[in-house]
């Protein structure tokens, strides 16, 4: 009897134990060490940290759309939470931001926070927590699922249309001798322009402006009953939501007096100046086809809608952060500059087979630069001293010049048979001709590809790298040698150079055979001496 009441004793620890163990979440309230939070709507609540003082708990971990759910069944919103300043909904915590010291800001949370649970538990209704280790847990680690909002041309284009183009509903900037917003038309910039990551100087922080405007506007269309965004955190922050977007194609064009074409100008002032001046011919610039491929204007304007040369001078200035604007139009590891945003284009899809081995230092060639900085209007076109329209005259002639390249079919071998390293394998039979069509068709589909790509030179230095190019390039033999040679450490062995190349290209072009370690796949095996077949 006695054994039976000690066995039974233990069983009520242990089920005290596991009890304890997942309300706590863990020995002395703490989480195994592998324990993840990954939600779009996951918060966290450190807001005494603004006083300066360390944290004597852990953050709270708070899921918004899980609370704004259970109130809504509860016929409660977010008033609940949040309370409404000058008309709109405040994204701060029932006035938050006005607590003077830690104790009061601490007293409003757990007043509100708690009180709540214990109201909804009194109702004998699923509740939240309401002890210290359960709200602040230990070893919690916070993986953010949340997804940048991202305003592209169809979103943008669609609330133009909800607002019947009143695009002062959202656009605005700041009057500084008012001290007030204004709408000034013509001058509609990006939210990010003003709004920065932390509060200041022109204006609040961009996280607390576009839910103070974005939110409250959803808010009072679905209260009116009409057509409303998304009134949660998933709706804007969970990227398999977002991919459900209604989107519209084609989308008009955004009118803000921006050029059709323009002319690439390093001074201030065109006009104190003559072309002498430049050291290389200036860049025309397709502005109306560089928007129809990208999703925002600030792919390239970053800071303002003005011109480049207003931030990055020629020698630098404080305002563009001391980036030249030669630097800025060339750097290769900026996705903003010119070179580097095509530089981004080349590692992707088709054009990464050619370009993913090209070594860098190519690009440094006058036919490279010539690309973009090519001569003037020919003789016998009128010149213009419009940049725009002399930018469209040269841009139309370039156009007319480039030629995607045909090859003659008796001079382009259709099979080039590898034999070079035949030993234990047959030589490889490289489907020449197949290859190159296949470039070419993706050459005409790609606008970038084709413009860059004039001509079988540009085009066959994708394979033939270093070589003159002709009917009869050399062979690769030519540069690797069979074997490496230790003298030249920075050219590859003939075998390295055929799989680098090779292999290389397929892998980046995500072409499925043959990139595994399978030699068969390419090369037949040979048989052995005296093999039967």
């Amino acid at each position: 009897m006695r054994s039976i009441k000690l066995k039974l004793r233990w069983l009520g620890l242990a089920v005290t134990a596991m009890v304890i163990f997942n309300i706590q979440g863990g020995k002395c309230g703490e989480l195994p060490k592998h324990s993840t939070l990954e939600k779009p709507d996951a918060v966290i609540i450190d807001s005494i940290k603004r006083f300066g003082k360390p944290l004597e708990r852990p953050p709270v971990v708070f899921f918004h759309d899980d609370h704004t759910d259970a109130l809504s069944k509860r016929n409660k919103d977010c008033s609940v939470c949040h309370l409404k300043e000058k008309g709109r909904l405040s994204p701060a915590f029932r006035g938050a931001g006005n607590a003077v010291t830690p104790s009061l800001l601490m007293d409003l949370y757990h007043d509100n926070c708690l009180g709540c649970h214990r109201e909804t538990a009194a109702a004998e209704e699923r509740s939240g927590p309401v002890t210290c280790g359960e709200c602040h847990r230990k070893g919690l680690r916070r993986i953010s699922g949340r997804d940048p909002m991202a305003f592209d041309k169809s979103l943008h284009y669609r609330h133009i249309l909800e607002h019947a183009h009143q695009c002062e509903r959202c656009h605005h900037e700041f009057d500084e001798s008012a001290r007030k917003t204004v709408y000034v038309k013509g001058r509609e910039s990006s939210c990010r322009y003003c709004h920065g990551e932390e509060d200041g100087k022109t204006g609040m922080r961009l996280k607390t402006a576009a839910h103070l405007a974005c939110v409250s506007c959803h808010l009072d269309r679905a209260a009116n009953e009409k057509t409303a965004g998304p009134l949660q955190c998933r709706g804007c922050h969970d990227p398999a939501v977002k991919k459900a977007y209604r989107t519209l194609d084609p989308v008009p064009r955004l009118e803000r007096n921006q050029p059709d074409f323009v002319l690439i100008k390093r001074f201030d002032s065109e006009s104190i100046h003559s072309a002498s001046e430049y050291r290389m011919n200036r860049v025309p610039f397709d502005h109306r086809g560089h928007e129809e491929n990208q999703q925002t204007c600030r792919t390239c304007h970053h800071e303002s809608l003005s011109a480049c040369s207003d931030c990055h001078t020629l020698e630098g200035s404080e305002k563009g952060n001391f980036i030249n604007l030669q630097q800025a139009m060339h750097r290769q590891n900026a996705s903003m500059s010119c070179e580097g945003c095509h530089e981004e284009n080349t590692r992707q899809g088709e054009c990464g087979g050619c370009h993913g081995s090209m070594r860098k230092d190519r690009k440094k060639e006058t036919v490279f630069c010539q690309g973009c900085h090519f001569v003037g209007v020919p003789a016998g076109l009128p010149s213009m001293d419009f940049a725009g329209e002399s930018a469209r005259v040269k841009l139309d002639v370039r156009k007319r010049a480039l030629v995607i390249p045909v090859f003659d079919s008796r001079k382009t071998p259709e099979t080039v048979s590898i034999k070079s390293l035949e030993e234990k394998y047959g030589p490889v039979d490289f489907p020449h001709g197949r290859v190159v069509k296949a470039l070419i068709d993706g050459l005409r589909e790609n606008r970038m590809a084709g413009y860059f790509h004039n001509g079988t030179e540009t085009f066959c230095r994708g394979c033939h790298h270093n070589g003159p190019v002709g009917e009869k390039p050399p062979r690769c033999s030519s540069c690797h040698g069979k074997p490496f040679d230790e003298n030249r450490p920075l050219t590859p062995g003939l075998l390295g150079a055929y799989h680098r190349q090779c292999m290389g290209c397929h892998e980046k072009m995500e072409i499925q055979k043959p990139v595994s370690t399978d030699c068969s796949a390419c090369h037949r095996e040979k048989r052995k001496t005296g093999q039967r077949g």
